[in-house]
Formats: C-alpha cells, structure tokens, sequence
C-alpha cells in the first residue's frame, strides 16, 4: 500500500517535529548552517524547535528531552560535533563520543557503508 503517513516523518516519541518537504542537491550545492558547516545531497525541511538552523532559517537539528534529529546530510565540519553542535550543549557536561555520533549522523536514511563525508 503506498500512502502518506499520518501523522508525519519523524514520528518518533518525545520530538515534537514532522517534516514538511524534503530537498536534494546536485553535487556543487550545500546549505550552511548557522553554527558551521553545511548539508550537502539532501535536506528536510520541517516544523518544529530548532536547536541549530541552516542560514535560510529552517531547522537543521532538532531535539526533544534526550532525542536529537539531523535535518540532513552533513559535510565533514558539520559532521564534527565540536562545530556542529550549539554552544550551550558543547558547553554542558554532555560530552557525546564518536561512536554515538556516527549512528545519530545515519538515522535519517538508510546510507550504504562505508560511509564518507
């Protein structure tokens, strides 16, 4: 059965997010975020509170409680928590490690291994 889902992508318990539209790039063409680096192939663009934006203004991760959503797909500085996360959560006590990272970074699509960005 192909239908829309109701309600929304992400759906996921505790995000008060959905996406609104879905966007991808040729291979020249990034979106910069606000705090540093860029999305590049794809975005999605959604309704909900954002803890960083991309420079047009729609949300590029948004969180509820301990749950984080990466709005799209991110070049190597965005993909570096040092920059991609805002400061006051780079600055608290919740240091994340490369190994919760790189599967937050795959969550939002099926990506093929090995991956690079």
């Amino acid at each position: 059965e192909f239908a829309i889902p109701v309600p929304l992508p992400p759906n996921l318990p505790g995000l008060d997010a959905r996406v609104m539209r879905v966007e991808s790039f040729p291979p020249d063409v990034t979106v910069p975020l606000s705090q540093g680096g860029a999305f590049k192939h794809w975005r999605e663009k959604l309704e909900g509170l954002a803890v960083e934006t991309t420079h047009d203004g729609f949300p590029a991760l948004v969180a509820g409680g301990k749950l984080h959503y990466l709005c799209g797909w991110p070049d190597a500085a965005a993909a570096d928590w040092k920059s991609a996360l805002p400061a006051a959560v780079a600055a608290s006590s919740i240091v994340p490690s490369r190994a919760m990272t790189a599967p937050l970074l795959r969550s939002c699509r099926p990506l093929p291994l090995p991956l690079s960005v």
